[in-house]
């Protein structure tokens, strides 16, 4: 009798340890991976703010995205880059699906792109500091007489050969799926008579739970 007892108690607990292993380890792998972030975003946001010439500061943005996608243990995908424009000229628009798209962007993008930022965010020190150092172009989002003008400064730099990218939206959400476009995109590029080329980025829904990894789409046409 005693020993039929403690068999069912074993079993009836082996649900119960299996579950808590599983919630320890992810716990664990969360940890690791916030320390890691950390970490990534201080060296590259100081190897940034010293290193002279965007595209250096491209390529050390790009290595070490890669590297922390890598060590994080995201795999990455990329389909379509024949897609993407091997010169400069181009309107790139990409759905903002997590705080984790300027590192997935950043990794797979072949050279340097001028993000579109919200204009609150140069107003903070350290975000404000990084995307000037990157060459990111402002646009205020409340202001419909700035936010033409900066859309007129935004088409002059297409038209000076630079890549631009927009992340539509305009904010994050949670709410699954797209949010009502912003016009700024595509007032620059019908103004600069360039491509907009789209984006789709499919990332984890949680940043720091271990997930199945990245893809980043370019579909095969342009409009």
């Amino acid at each position: 009798m005693g020993v039929q007892f403690f068999r069912l108690a074993v079993a009836a607990w082996i649900p119960s340890l299996r579950r808590l292993k599983r919630q320890l380890k992810e716990a664990l792998y969360g940890r690791y991976v916030q320390l890691l972030f950390w970490l990534f975003s201080s060296t590259v946001w100081l190897l940034v703010a010293v290193t002279p010439g965007v595209d250096r500061r491209w390529t050390i943005m790009g290595s070490l995205s890669r590297l922390f996608l890598k060590l994080a243990g995201y795999p990455l995908q990329l389909k379509g880059k024949e897609y993407l424009p091997s010169e400069g000229r181009a309107v790139l628009v990409a759905n903002h699906a997590s705080y984790m798209d300027g590192i997935v962007l950043t990794a797979v993008l072949p050279k340097p792109v001028t993000f579109v930022a919200k204009a609150e965010l140069s107003r903070q020190w350290i975000a404000g500091r990084f995307l000037r150092r990157i060459g990111a172009a402002f646009v205020d989002r409340f202001d419909r007489h700035q936010g033409r003008l900066d859309a007129e400064h935004t088409a002059k730099r297409l038209v000076a050969g630079d890549a631009v990218l927009f992340f539509p939206e305009g904010t994050l959400t949670r709410t699954p799926g797209l949010m009502p476009f912003r016009m700024g995109a595509f007032v620059a590029a019908a103004e600069a008579g360039v491509a907009v080329v789209p984006v789709v980025s499919r990332e984890p829904a949680r940043f720091f739970a271990q997930a199945p990894g990245f893809l980043i789409a370019v579909p095969s046409r342009s409009t």
